[in-house]
């Protein structure tokens, strides 16, 4: 048995995207302490410890100022630390996050799961279908406005799965001067933008949907690991955000999901680029695929 450090990302799909391989150390007898903003994440995982991230990055710093799981020094004495880290040069390679991955924590992953959690009553009624909408949000601490989709082709998407029959509810959580819309807000029957949901309930919200209409961000990568049918739209900065570059087919399932890319994909790596996010004839192509698929 050896001890193991896990010094990881903080960002909320990084700590989903670290989960597999975190699993993977444990099962080989190891005694594992991750530093972590979001324990949640990984308390099923047995001989698991947890590190206090202290973290600036204002959702992540909500989750662990109100935990309730316990947090430890590091290990101390001999140990394998293992400083998880990638950026534009990694998203360059072939694999993408996932190949890098197998690099940084030295073992293959195990499948991209989740824990389940209880959804609190937000209104959503038995035998509801529900469409959870992701809308595209910027934010102060980590201002990315090249990589979501057009809010208006979110709003599309949102209003067609209404007609459809289902109940859609978008969620974020907006506060203003560090979280924003920056566009149009999409079409929903509930919005909960105000961060209503903890981080653990929005996991449940996601595994509860029947269907999820997002970009490349948190929601998506939940997502895959709860297998949801997802339609993925693309944005901008396609070099870090392709789902090519987010994805592994070996660890997931993408049978069900249907990526949308706008008609002059933009593969730069700026996260303020001006990249051109159009997508055209949107409507005929989301209900091609929800026709083949039955949904």
């Amino acid at each position: 048995m050896q001890k193991v450090y896990v010094e990881g990302m903080q960002g909320i799909g990084d700590n989903i995207f670290q989960r597999p391989f975190v699993k993977a150390l444990a099962r080989r007898g190891n005694q594992v302490w991750i530093k972590t903003s979001l324990p949640e994440f990984y308390a099923d995982i047995p001989s698991i410890h947890f590190v206090k991230s202290n973290t600036t990055l204002r959702t992540q710093q909500k989750n662990e100022s109100r935990t309730a799981l316990n947090y430890e020094n590091a290990p101390t004495g001999v140990f394998i630390r293992k400083k998880i880290f990638y950026g534009n040069a990694e998203l360059q390679k072939p694999g993408g996050i996932f190949a890098h991955g197998r690099i940084a924590f030295g073992v293959q992953p195990e499948n991209l799961d989740l824990p389940s959690w209880k959804l609190p009553d937000i209104g959503i009624r038995e035998g509801m279908k529900v469409a959870l909408i992701r809308p595209t949000t910027e934010r102060k601490e980590w201002h990315h406005s090249a990589r979501g989709p057009l809010n208006s082709h979110v709003s599309e998407v949102s209003m067609l799965l209404k007609a459809r029959g289902y109940f859609c509810v978008s969620v974020a959580d907006l506060q203003p001067g560090q979280e924003w819309i920056p566009d149009e807000e999409p079409y929903a029957d509930l919005k909960l933008h105000r961060g209503e949901l903890s981080i653990t309930q929005l996991m449940a919200l996601v595994e509860r949907a029947d269907i999820v209409v997002s970009g490349s961000c948190l929601i998506s990568q939940a997502s895959f690991a709860y297998r949801r049918p997802l339609i993925f739209l693309g944005g901008g900065c396609g070099g870090s955000n392709h789902h090519t570059k987010v994805t592994d087919e070996t660890i997931m399932d993408l049978s069900r999901c249907l990526f949308i890319y706008p008609d002059k994909y933009c593969m730069c790596q700026l996260m303020k680029h001006n990249c051109d996010k159009r997508i055209s004839n949107l409507r005929e192509k989301v209900n091609g695929w929800l026709d083949a698929k039955d949904f």
